[in-house]
């Protein structure tokens, strides 16, 4: 795992230095080796994490025939299948690293080599002989890649922080961005950033650079297909979905250094440990496993108990962290300034902590569980798109029995139900009359509304599990928790990889019945039946959803003070951007009037983003 910079020179710019500038920022992504490669204007930066193949021979920027020269971040976890697929084809290798199969993979294969990796990357490879840039994000956006198109330079950094030391750099408020963040909770949902005219790349999209005449086109190489149902039955299903699952844990945990698992308790992290543990079992390691976990003094929010459960399960070492307000408060700045944007609720300082603790016992590799509540139906809202599936097809006696298995098992009201189905199906709607449901305006917490389209256009209608799936994959969840976790490990040198992300998996699980994932009320069902074998049952029957939760709501009451001041001091500094009545709506939550929710930690993040790179609201 690594950092990648890059920078081409359209007129009379210091190349050389600023890549390198560029490059030195990233150091906490790559802290074993930095290196540079400068052609005419052209220049490529890269920070190295030794993860695979800790020789020099796997160092970057690597060449290839005087044809092609790659900066590249990620792991192609087949590497090793398609280096002997490629050797057939009389090509030769002279490391052990991936980063050569991935050169010689678009030699051979060129743009459609990106269908033969499975793995997480971005990386941009100058072909010499077409004096073109071809840069290239995973099909789900893993791992990050953002640009940034000036009249002087065209530039490409893993981080958007990267962009700060160039020329001209601006930090501008996108209005539109902040809008849909602060008023719905939505980030990472498109291509824009909270910086007007910084763009990521999107998961499955590829960017051509012609450094002959500077054209820029990006292309999309992978697209899921959530309306190709499989019919297998259940049996069957589950012995390939688990198939598929226990060979992407054994590919991620292809490495040269330790590896390690993030465990919450829950039943997706748990799968993993699980099957990490037989893995090492297999291999006569028995108990070597190491995983950290984020746990709470606070009783409602701890998951110890389930922790200590897998641990005794398994025989794993386990390291807990207890994530206090008074460190939250310390690092608040330095969590915003490696996250670049703005954040949603205190749960990502938990994972902050959890990575922390991996790195000080010496982890660099950590296998996590992302990916499979989008895959499997894992959140209650899927519950409505479930429900209204059974009522568009009128099928009734389903739609009572389903209902009163999900009332009762979670203890939901049929106002909540109505909550789920309603937020799906009829969000084109609500939104286009400015209504949250619940009766919150869309704009409600804005002063000024120049330049914003206040009714989102990307939102969608989603009457069945696939359609929701899919929205929640490529645009509402998966990307922003993506951005948290790359950032968050990152942060401290450490790469995380996501087993439930395996393309495969991906692929087959949007392709099932949705009655092998919400099934007698239960959520993930399908997984829940793979692991009932493997898991303790007080994990496979867990219906509680935490996942890296923080008393947010307790610490927020408990220094009500300071985090006033720091409202206060939002609306002084917005340029009337924010809404006035902003302090008075946090009294009213204090003191129990208004019900609490994530908005005062979106506004505390969005306001300590806004001084740490000091970014310029205009209003004209």
């Amino acid at each position: 795992m690594c950092g990648i910079s890059g920078l081409i020179n359209k007129s009379n710019i210091q190349t050389e230095l600023l890549t390198k500038e560029m490059t030195k920022i990233i150091a906490h992504r790559g802290p074993d080796k930095e290196d540079y490669y400068f052609h005419k204007k052209l220049g490529l930066g890269h920070r190295r994490l030794s993860i695979i193949d800790l020789s020099e021979d796997g160092s970057q920027p690597m060449h290839y025939q005087n044809k092609y020269t790659i900066v590249y971040n990620g792991e192609i976890y087949n590497y090793q299948e398609i280096r002997e697929e490629l050797k057939q084809q009389n090509y030769t290798f002279q490391t052990k690293s991936d980063t050569e199969v991935l050169l010689t993979a678009y030699d051979f294969w060129g743009y459609e080599c990106l269908q033969k990796f499975n793995g997480m990357w971005s990386f941009a490879l100058y072909d010499h002989t077409k004096n073109l840039l071809f840069c290239s994000r995973d099909r789900f956006g893993i791992k990050p890649f953002y640009y940034y198109n000036k009249q002087n330079y065209f530039a490409f950094a893993s981080e958007i922080k990267q962009f700060t030391v160039l020329p001209d750099w601006e930090a501008k408020l996108n209005k539109q961005i902040a809008y849909e963040f602060l008023s719905y909770s939505f980030s990472d949902h498109t291509e824009q950033t909270f910086f007007q005219e910084v763009y990521q790349l999107k998961g499955g999209h590829y960017l051509l650079y012609n450094l002959s005449d500077h054209q820029i086109s990006i292309q999309q190489y992978y697209k899921l297909n959530p309306q190709k149902r499989l019919q297998l039955p259940f049996n069957r299903a589950k012995e390939k979905l688990y198939e598929i699952l226990h060979s992407s844990v054994r590919y991620r945990m292809i490495s040269d250094v330790k590896v390690g698992s993030c465990l919450s308790g829950g039943l997706d992290s748990s799968s993993i440990v699980v099957e990490v543990n037989k893995i090492l079992n297999e291999s006569g390691l028995t108990g070597l496993q190491e995983t950290v976990s984020a746990c709470s003094e606070h009783k409602k929010f701890d998951e110890s108990d389930y922790i200590n459960l897998v641990v005794n399960h398994t025989g794993c070492i386990n390291h807990k962290v207890f994530p206090q307000y008074e460190k939250l408060w310390s690092d608040f700045e330095k969590i915003v300034w490696h996250q670049d944007e703005p954040f949603g609720s205190a749960s990502i300082f938990a994972q902050w902590c959890v990575f922390e603790e991996a790195n000080k016992n010496n982890i660099t590799v950590m296998l996590d569980g992302q990916g499979s509540d989008e895959c499997l139906a894992g959140y209650f809202q899927f519950f409505g798109n479930y429900l209204v599936n059974d009522f568009i097809h009128l099928n009734w006696t389903t739609l009572l029995k389903n209902r009163q298995e999900i009332k009762s098992l979670h203890n939901l009201s049929d106002l909540d139900l109505l909550r789920f189905s309603l937020s799906s199906t009829l969000t084109g709607i609500l939104y286009k009359f400015g209504l949250q449901f619940g009766g919150k305006l869309g704009d409600h917490w804005l002063g000024s509304k120049q330049d914003i389209t206040l009714y989102p256009a990307w939102k969608t209608t989603n009457n069945c599990i696939e359609n929701e799936s899919l929205e929640q994959i490529i645009r509402t969840k998966l990307p922003v928790l993506l951005h948290n976790e790359d950032r968050n490990s990152m942060a401290f040198s450490i790469e995380s990889r996501v087993p439930f992300l395996d393309y495969r998996f991906v692929e087959l699980a949007l392709s099932l019945s949705p009655n092998y994932k919400i099934n007698k009320g239960q959520t993930k069902y399908i997984l829940r039946e793979m692991m009932k074998t493997s898991l303790p049952e007080e994990i496979t029957n867990r219906q509680d959803k935490m996942a890296f939760v923080t008393p947010e709501e307790i610490w927020i009451k408990e220094n009500q003070e300071e985090i006033l001041n720091e409202l206060i001091d939002l609306v002084k500094n917005s340029n009337g951007f924010v809404n006035f009545q902003l302090p008075e709506y946090f009294r009213q939550i204090m003191n129990d009037q208004k019900k609490f929710d994530s908005t005062i930690f979106r506004f505390l993040a969005f306001s300590k983003w806004l001084k740490v790179f000091n970014v310029e609201i205009n209003n004209s």
